[in-house]
């Protein structure tokens, strides 16, 4: 008879089997002209998925998309309407190949879609792993403290009064338990939220029967100094730099798909997040998926991703840590050695501890700290260092970001294949941001800081006739506001209010084209102009 332990690991490896015989190597091909098209040959190469995903113009009705799929003589499932890209999302059951088939197959799928002109990509719905593991090998030591320099950068963000409002930061994943004593201070439950077997669960998974979710979050967000289990890497000495919103896409077959993925992206995207951390991945790389990484990534997003565990099993390329939008992180070990299971190949960008992890966990047998390996929870230290990064800035964009975490690393000037730039440093990460951010022009010329208040209350009407209204609360102090518009796509353009405007109005909009506004105060003493932080993003749709 096997022990309480053993039996605690058996559960969590057999997990990490189902997720993994899931996924196999993927072609990417394209087939229709002005169409993103991904495929792979599944039953050629062992890939498997659960119908398909196309993706439409937002401005194609449901059913018109219920026709369209109809006129194929396939399902549709659901349809989601992802408001974050423009596009609309529909799932799709084919009769005859509903969990994999052939590269013919799927291109005949594909091939019925060609003469629709509001379709705008279609993909196999690809299964995903977590990429995590379990060490049967008890540690309390937070060794990644003391490794990454992380008490360092919280003390500089401290001594410069940041950040004036948390970070957020989404954790799509598993579910969290919502309920964990280490996890109250710094995770949003009011924005917690499931995307599961298709469907908009009306909150998130609060228990996380996987508890991979649960231990990703408590590295980036355990509270800190509560006397209590262990301390998220984001959390500051007084937990005051991260919120956290954890979105689960574990469907309750086990797997994790890529269009559960998808809505989850667009989820935290709406809710103004800056940091997307996934520790999940698979060998296959979906074109619809990347699409909406990518959205995100221009809305400036940073989307940090598990580089994968099978150096040891083929090394496969992991998607979408290979994604041209994301920052994939390899694992290291408490010696700075990159560990022996962490996939290697041109696209990791830099390494973190992920060997003997102690974090949260919630176990049915009441078990709430315990320690993973797997680059699932190296990720999550990157994801945590890019929150502070935008601490330091809130304005801060990804490459930025990405500039500040690969340029100060241990060897960032010689990137390699195993190790990207290196085990990152938190400390140097933060101090660049700062001194870049202290040092960088606002629109007039003048020193920028970011110790004014952030305009709260944005709000952005269309009234009809090409015209849009947007509103805002006043910042006590504040000289005069800056107003950003941009369509979608473009570039923002700047314009200035007096300091007792509370609005703006737009005129002469292109009607059906969606616009995004941007709010910021600014203050004069002494002759110095100060720039607070840009307010969330406001989207809207001319009329």
């Amino acid at each position: 008879m096997l022990s309480d332990e053993a039996e605690r690991v058996g559960f969590q490896m057999l997990k990490k089997r189902i997720f993994t015989i899931c996924l196999a190597a993927a072609v990417t091909v394209s087939m229709i002209p002005g169409i993103s098209v991904s495929a792979a040959g599944a039953a050629d190469t062992g890939d498997e998925y659960d119908g398909y995903i196309v993706a439409f113009d937002d401005s194609t009705s449901d059913s018109t998309i219920e026709k369209v799929v109809g006129s194929e003589g396939d399902d549709c499932d659901s349809i989601s309407d992802l408001g974050a890209q423009d596009q609309k999302l529909a799932l799709v059951s084919v009769e005859s190949d509903e969990t994999g088939g052939s590269d013919a197959v799927i291109n005949k799928v594909v091939e019925g879609y060609e003469d629709h002109g509001s379709v705008v990509s279609v993909s196999p719905n690809y299964r995903r792993k977590v990429c995590a593991s379990v060490n049967d090998t008890y540690s309390s030591s937070l060794y990644q403290f003391s490794m990454l320099d992380i008490s360092s950068a919280w003390a500089q963000l401290e001594e410069a009064g940041l950040p004036s409002s948390k970070v957020r930061v989404a954790l799509i994943d598993t579910g969290a338990s919502l309920a964990h004593e280490d996890l109250q201070s710094n995770m949003d439950l009011s924005l917690a939220k499931g995307f599961t077997n298709g469907s908009d669960t009306s909150s998130g998974d609060d228990t996380d029967t996987d508890s991979h979710g649960t231990h990703v979050a408590g590295i980036i967000a355990a509270t800190a100094n509560n006397s209590l289990g262990t301390a998220g890497a984001a959390s500051g000495a007084s937990n005051n730099i991260v919120d956290l919103i954890p979105v689960s896409v574990l469907s309750s077959d086990g797997y994790i798909y890529d269009d559960d993925i998808i809505r989850g992206i667009n989820y935290a995207l709406a809710r103004d997040v800056s940091v997307i951390n996934m520790s999940l991945g698979g060998e296959t790389d979906d074109t619809v998926l990347d699409s909406a990484i990518a959205n995100a990534y221009r809305h400036g997003v940073t989307i940090v991703c598990a580089a994968g565990n099978e150096a040891e099993n083929g090394n496969p390329l992991e998607y979408p840590a290979a994604s041209d939008y994301t920052i994939s992180v390899a694992a290291c070990g408490s010696s700075g050695a990159r560990a022996s299971f962490s996939s290697y190949n041109e696209y990791v960008d830099v390494m973190a501890p992920g060997v003997r992890i102690m974090s949260t966990v919630n176990w049915s047998d009441g078990t709430q700290y315990y320690s993973y390996s797997g680059t699932s929870m190296a990720c999550p230290m990157v994801s945590a260092e890019a929150a502070l990064l935008y601490a330091a800035d809130p304005d801060i964009t990804p490459s930025e970001v990405y500039s500040f975490i690969t340029g100060t690393a241990s060897h960032a000037s010689a990137k390699d294949e195993y190790t990207g730039y290196g085990i990152v440093n938190y400390s140097a990460a933060v101090r660049a941001a700062l001194a870049a951010g202290s040092s960088s022009a606002g629109s007039d010329g003048s020193d920028k800081v970011t110790t004014v208040a952030k305009v709260s209350g944005i709000a952005a009407k269309a009234l009809g006739g090409s015209k849009v209204k947007v509103s805002w609360s006043s910042v006590t102090g504040a000289a005069k506001y800056q107003i950003a518009k941009k369509k979608k796509g473009g570039s923002y353009s700047v314009t200035t209010a007096g300091s007792s405007s509370r609005s703006k109005t737009y005129t002469k909009l292109k009607k059906g084209k969606y616009y995004y506004f941007k709010v910021r105060a600014v203050k004069t003493v002494d002759g110095s102009t100060y720039y607070g932080s840009w307010s969330t993003v406001k989207k809207i749709k001319v009329k």
